[in-house]
């Protein structure tokens, strides 16, 4: 098949999704593909954001809005919006910057034996962070569902190439689904090389203290409060919290954080955190937390702290805590559990060398796997241009 001309259908750009955005988009135009994004395109944010993050992006693509005059989706649902905007443009396959949502109701339909529109027959694929109906660990109605409906399209040849960040699962779902191609695709990214010295000055972040990075959208499963209590149990001026990202979902683990602000023992930084300043928070920590409660799969945090240099305090949880444990990465406590995790704290305040140092090695070594050129090669892979 032809894969000249790509639709990236991206209508959200929260969190890790812009830095996926414009990597993924990079790899392809590198090959020459010609690249259409569908993006929310209600009001100017967007398009703001991506200039100033990635102006390039906008002077080497088309962009088309994925949303109507009425402000809903253009064709009522997502998938129906996708098959409208791939016959509209006249696009060849296209490639969803994240399946996760996209897919779900999808999967359950087709269980029941209801396709997605004929013509994404064979063109629906993208990045598949969390396939949870694959795990044992994920079991129940739903997922059960979600599985059939996954066996089903397969096998019918629905799905082109699918991108899935998760190196113990991608081959065992090759063997499962034979009928697609699964491709590993690696976090991405540049290693930061400003001076935790520099980082700290910028952000008055205070140089005695062991700084815990709390970075990103602030839902509640992100787990910040379960952070904010076991440090309320403690109260160490040894522990210093850096909550950085905007906190739109959870405000109330956001108020505990200024909370501690006013006391001098955080800092607050509630807002969108440009790609320079990104850099800057990862090396003016020391941990870098992660205390997502059964989160399944990855996170962009892990990456960024990896590339920083920096050790993760994790719960135990799935594909971060397996990482974290087999390469070394950092601290676990159990997942859910504030009394661990006020343990492991404590063991931290007990540091009195160069906290980073013991995980120093492991984190470059793993650094090493997750550049850029590591994930345009995987998006390559997957999204060959034939022609």
């Amino acid at each position: 098949m032809t894969k000249s001309h790509i639709l990236i259908y991206a209508p959200w750009i929260e969190g890790g999704d812009l830095m996926n955005l414009q990597h993924v988009a990079e790899g392809l135009l590198k090959i020459n593909h010609r690249i259409t994004l569908a993006l929310d395109l209600r009001t100017d944010e967007v398009r703001r954001i991506l200039r100033r993050e990635k102006a390039s992006l906008f002077d080497r693509t088309e962009q088309v809005n994925a949303y109507g005059p009425n402000g809903q989706f253009l064709g009522g649902s997502e998938l129906q919006t996708v098959n409208r905007l791939l016959l509209k443009t006249g696009a060849s396959t296209v490639l969803v910057n994240m399946m996760d949502t996209f897919i779900s109701g999808a999967l359950r339909r087709a269980a029941f034996g209801i396709n997605p529109p004929i013509e994404l027959k064979g063109k629906l694929g993208g990045h598949y962070s969390r396939p949870k109906w694959f795990s044992p660990q994920h079991g129940g109605f739903n997922n059960w569902l979600k599985k059939r409906g996954f066996a089903k399209l397969s096998r019918e040849g629905w799905f082109g190439s699918l991108l899935v960040p998760n190196e113990y699962e991608t081959e065992d779902l090759q063997q499962a689904f034979p009928d697609t191609q699964f491709v590993f695709m690696p976090e991405p990214g540049q290693k930061p090389t400003i001076s935790r010295d520099e980082a700290r000055r910028y952000f008055d972040l205070p140089e005695d203290a062991i700084v815990l990075l709390n970075y990103g959208v602030g839902h509640k499963r992100k787990g910040l409060h379960l952070v904010t209590e076991a440090l309320r149990r403690i109260d160490s001026p040894r522990l210093f919290l850096f909550s950085a990202g905007r906190h739109t979902k959870n405000t109330r683990a956001r108020d505990e954080v200024i909370a501690m602000e006013k006391r001098g023992r955080a800092k607050v930084i509630d807002r969108y955190i440009t790609e320079k300043e990104e850099a800057i928070c990862f090396r003016g920590c020391d941990f870098v937390l992660a205390p997502y409660l059964s989160h399944y799969g990855s996170s962009n945090v892990l990456a960024l702290a990896v590339r920083a240099g920096r050790p993760l305090l994790a719960s135990d949880f799935h594909l971060i805590g397996r990482r974290v444990r087999d390469r070394k990465l950092g601290v676990l406590f159990r997942n859910f559990s504030v009394d661990d995790l006020e343990s492991k704290l404590r063991e931290i305040t007990q540091i009195t060398d160069n906290p980073v140092a013991p995980y120093s090695g492991q984190l470059s070594a793993y650094a090493k796997e997750l550049t850029v050129e590591a994930f345009h090669s995987s998006v390559q892979t997957a999204y060959p241009n034939n022609r």
